[in-house]
């Protein structure tokens, strides 16, 4: 009995409210980014409610699978060339942006199973526009997917057609008002991939930057801005048929500042008009906060909750304490509004950061960091700081996965960060971690679907202890919450956790990366599409709050203890005893009968 009831609070809730509300279901049932249900055009300005559930997935097309070889540009390399993890010349890396290694569509198209199981909802895909071959990751051209991301073929279908856009009349004067856009084998192609990723839970945006296309039709400044506003617009429904199920979800905007808050404006009224549900995103490195003010945006990238959140796991962070930290996390966090912070992306690896693992394990800062290729001992803390920081991205914001994380990638800023998916078929085990990480994204993504709180609930920090370096933060919602209590200390910790009401029952989870090297008799479902992906360890238990609500928890060194209950009246344990050091145990035995 205890067995099966453990096994229910690994896989759902503590406990089911019985009185939860017709339209509290509803409400959740809407939120929860599985069904692909685009509404009709409207006048809605809220954030749309599927990106409050939104767990983001970066894929760098041109660099993420190569499916189609005969789509490979000239001079492509094989796939497991090598690659720099450290610090790089300028000259290094534009000779490393111009390096071609066949990533396309169809890789991604192939992948998407893969990507499901992972626990991703939001796929952010970047370097698909056209592009010279020296920047092939740089767009040049917004009107057509690029050939080699695509094809060169040309093929006949009803949605190769050529129509034409116009802008609203709230336009500036200008002598550019009609554009024509014939759709091509490479547009079409993508279109079949988001049709097919919509099909499977997914939403597609796209992520460009506006500023330095060269595109041949500029007719003046205000020609320009209408042509770049009706390129945007078709990519919402590109074949013009009403039908959005092969048109993207919303964008990624890099850099807003190099262009007007009025163009930001048009931009976002233009669209809502094809797509009421439209996702803006500002990728701004600095305040955001002017482009989130006056409806040019929904959110930003939120770069200084990555920052703090690195600035904590990254050796070398001279004085920063854990109360200042925990500072930093409850003013980022309460500065925006709970729908706000549950839409916004935190990305720990990205082009303008560096991948995480590199900054943790110092790559680039010498020469020996930057030829190290050996892996890295089963003992060594940068495993579970990575741990620890994947775990606290997903109390803060939107979780945002840089393609190749979960497989150990490592590279510091901009090109760097743009290697191959080191995918375990193709490049076995050169760094001995492949796998390694992704049965914790895949369960942290697993779990968000079963406890809404961990994906939208409000943020707050319910107590730091510098002395014993512990932080216990969570997530709440009306009826449920969410706990981690984190351990940063080299030591096994006994935390007291206040959970508000003396009886309650809550499950307690204990997640553990297991080392590469040891095998697990029997472990946790892997990832089917990649059965070399190591297991993830997962420990669970339940326990009472003693007679003044607080629960108990010991927690390894740099650990965490995830802690899962709910806020309605506590369960009556018949035989229960307030917990103490000789009877907690006792208690975790005496779980009600469901």
């Amino acid at each position: 009995m205890i067995r099966s009831i453990l096994t229910v609070l690994l896989t759902t809730s503590v406990m089911v409210c019985p009185t939860t509300s017709r339209a509290q279901a509803s409400e959740e049932k809407a939120v929860a980014g599985k069904d692909i249900e685009h509404k009709k055009p409207g006048t809605q300005t809220a954030i749309p409610g599927w990106a409050r559930s939104a767990r983001w997935y970066h894929i760098v097309v041109p660099r993420f699978d190569n499916a189609e070889p005969k789509n490979d540009p000239e001079h492509t390399l094989p796939w497991n060339s090598d690659w720099p993890v450290g610090d790089v010349t300028q000259e290094q890396a534009i000779r490393l942006d111009a390096r071609s290694y066949g990533g396309d569509l169809q890789g991604v198209t192939r992948r998407l199973n893969y990507l499901k199981s992972l626990g991703v909802n939001t796929l952010l895909l970047s370097g698909v526009f056209r592009s010279t071959f020296k920047e092939e990751l740089r767009a040049t051209n917004h009107h057509h997917i690029s050939n080699a991301v695509g094809t060169s073929e040309v093929v006949a279908t009803p949605e190769l057609r050529t129509f034409s856009n116009t802008v609203s009349s709230s336009s500036p004067p200008g002598d550019y008002g009609i554009y024509t856009w014939p759709l091509n084998g490479s547009d079409r192609l993508f279109m079949d991939l988001v049709r097919r990723a919509h099909a499977m839970g997914f939403r597609v945006v796209l992520a460009t930057d506006l500023s330095d296309t060269s595109d041949p039709d500029r007719r003046g400044p205000a020609g320009d801005a209408n042509q770049r506003l009706i390129v945007l617009r078709n990519w919402l429904d590109p074949d013009r048929d009403g039908d959005l199920s092969d048109g993207i979800d919303g964008y990624v905007l890099r850099d807003p500042g190099k262009l007007s808050h009025a163009f930001w404006k048009r931009l976002r009224t233009e669209l809502k008009k094809v797509n009421a549900d439209v996702f803006l995103v500002a990728d701004v490195d600095g305040d955001p906060t002017p482009w989130l003010r006056g409806g040019e945006f929904d959110v930003a990238v939120d770069y200084g909750a990555s920052r703090a959140i690195r600035r904590w796991f990254v050796p070398g962070r001279k004085g920063y304490t854990l109360t200042q930290f925990a500072a930093d996390l409850t003013k980022l966090t309460t500065s925006r509004s709970a729908g706000v912070l549950a839409s916004s992306p935190i990305a720990l690896s990205a082009h303008r950061l560096g991948r995480l693992l590199s900054a943790i394990e110092g790559d680039g800062s010498s020469q020996a960091s930057k030829d190290k290729t050996t892996p890295t001992s089963a003992n060594d803390t940068s495993d579970a700081k990575w741990q620890l920081a994947v775990i606290l991205q997903r109390f803060v914001g939107a979780p945002m996965t840089y393609y190749g994380d979960e497989f150990g990638a490592r590279g510091v800023a901009w090109a760097a960060s743009r290697g191959p998916m080191p995918w375990p078929a193709k490049q076995g085990t050169r760094d001995g971690r492949r796998g390694f990480f992704a049965p914790l994204i895949q369960w942290l993504g697993l779990r968000s679907d079963t406890d809404k709180a961990l994906s939208m609930g409000e943020f707050r920090v319910v107590a730091v202890d510098p002395d014993k370096n512990t932080l216990i933060v969570a997530r709440t919602m009306v009826d449920s919450e969410v706990i981690a209590v984190f351990n940063f200390s080299e030591k096994k910790r006994n935390v007291r956790v206040p959970i508000g009401a003396a009886g309650r029952m809550v499950a307690l989870i204990n997640p553990v990366l297991s080392p590469p090297a040891r095998a697990i008799p029997r472990p946790a479902p892997a990832i089917k599409s990649d059965p070399s992906i190591a297991p993830l360890l997962m420990g669970v238990s339940s326990k009472y709050a003693d007679s003044d609500g607080n629960v108990a928890a010991w927690v390894g060194s740099m650990g965490v203890r995830i802690i899962l209950h709910e806020d309605g009246p506590a369960p009556q344990a018949p035989s229960f005893r307030p917990a103490t050091r000789h009877n907690q145990d006792r208690n975790d035995a005496k779980i009600p009968k469901p």
